[in-house]
């Protein structure tokens, strides 16, 4: 057993507490640095505890004695965990190495050849310059993921502007409308939504509304559901004389034209409201749920697809916008929706669905359409559970008082 030199018995105590102390400095060093949130400082705390360890560790080699498979032990532990486990710079890392062989050096040398330790040597160099190359690479490495880190704040820091922008540019006051209730809810799928929904009043009269799904996701298409918004109400408000089927066609022609080479295009559902009756066209859109009070009746409302047909904003894409109209009495209640809500799924990879977005409508058209709003939603999150979202949602509930 290796002593101190006065003569006090220290090895095993000393082995142990290397060995302790380097696995929970390894253990530390490896979480802290996953955790890139964190101060760099304090990132850095368990790396700086395990280089104060090593520089003990080559200082007190030279005051025990210890047994050739001990110090053999020690040499491999030094010259092969350090540059697997740290980002060690070479100068210390060398400074270290080197050492460390003049202290093994000085254990083996009564015992060994000297072609053992000139072997050692030889590692010692392969090692050192070993470290050289790997440290190139991770510092290159470093710079890279600490330039991804900037990117991805900045880019944060713009969707978060873009998701302010957007909801200042939708938000709709809370309205006062006669002879109606209408009750909506939004949710991108991160940050910027590619989902738009418009209200068209005039007064305290309701002309109108349409919910619309851009294709893509992103601030891309974010900021197209923006340039459409425009150009959609410029239109309606335009072609209040003229045939729902002219305006959707002319907002189609604009689009093309107004958004140039960007690829992204629309569905959507454009309506238009007289008294008691509803305008619809239904470019794409998943069908509507219409309820009917007085049969307590409630069903998708599918349009002719000879007639209908086609999308919004694709040049050379044949379409057809056919105008259909629907009744509504006092309590008759219509849910427009985009395809987000129907096609994310849950933990299970199940989507939610049609029959579900049915189920739950249906089982609370009593309710106000407040209530009834906050059922489906409450309904499709319970479902999704932590799930991630693949798309947003939007939902319109429209109810004639």
């Amino acid at each position: 057993m290796g002593v101190l030199r006065n003569g006090v018995k220290y090895e095993n105590l000393f082995c142990i507490g290397y060995i302790t102390t380097t696995a929970i400095s390894l253990i530390l060093t490896f979480l802290f640095r996953k955790h890139t949130n964190l101060p760099v400082f304090v990132r850095t705390i368990p790396l700086t505890l395990s280089y104060i360890v090593i520089m003990l560790m080559c200082v007190v080699i030279f005051y025990i004695d210890f047994p050739f498979l001990n110090a053999l032990l020690i040499f491999v532990c030094l010259t092969v965990l350090i540059p697997i486990f740290f980002t060690v710079p070479p100068l210390f890392y060398n400074s270290v190495l080197i050492l460390t062989y003049i202290a093994v050096f000085l254990r083996l040398k009564p015992i060994q050849s000297i072609s053992f330790l000139v072997c050692l040597a030889v590692f010692v160099i392969m090692i050192g310059f070993f470290s050289i190359f790997k440290w190139r690479t991770t510092k290159n490495e470093l710079i890279l993921k600490d330039e991804q880190n900037q990117r991805t704040k900045l880019l944060e820091k713009e969707i978060n502007l873009a998701a302010f922008v957007q909801n200042s540019f939708y938000k709709h006051i809370d309205l006062k409308i006669e002879g109606w209730n209408i009750e909506y809810f939004s949710e991108p799928m991160a940050g910027v939504s590619g989902d738009m929904h418009d209200i068209y009043t005039k007064g305290n009269n309701l002309e109108g509304l349409g919910v619309f799904d851009v294709s893509g996701h992103g601030i891309s298409s974010g900021l197209v559901t923006m340039l459409v918004k425009n150009i959609i109400q410029q239109e309606f408000e335009l072609g209040k004389e003229e045939n729902l089927q002219t305006v959707m066609k002319r907002i189609n022609d604009r689009i093309i034209i107004e958004k140039g080479d960007i690829e992204n295009y629309l569905t959507g559902i454009l309506t238009r409201i007289h008294d008691n009756k509803v305008e619809l066209i239904n470019a794409g859109n998943p069908p509507p749920i219409i309820h009917k009070a007085e049969t307590n009746e409630s069903y998708f409302y599918e349009t002719n697809e000879l007639t209908n047909y086609g999308v919004i904003g694709m040049a050379d894409f044949p379409v057809g916008y056919s105008v259909n109209t629907i009744e509504m009495q006092s309590g008759d209640s219509i849910l427009f929706y985009t395809d987000g809500i129907t096609e994310n799924c849950n933990d299970e990879n199940t989507p939610y669905g049609k029959k579900n977005l049915m189920q739950v409508f249906k089982n609370n058209t009593y309710k106000t359409s407040k209530d009834q709003l906050a059922d489906i939603v409450s309904d499709y999150k319970k479902f999704k559970g932590d799930a991630r979202s693949s798309d947003d949602i939007t939902l319109l509930i429209l109810k004639k008082l």
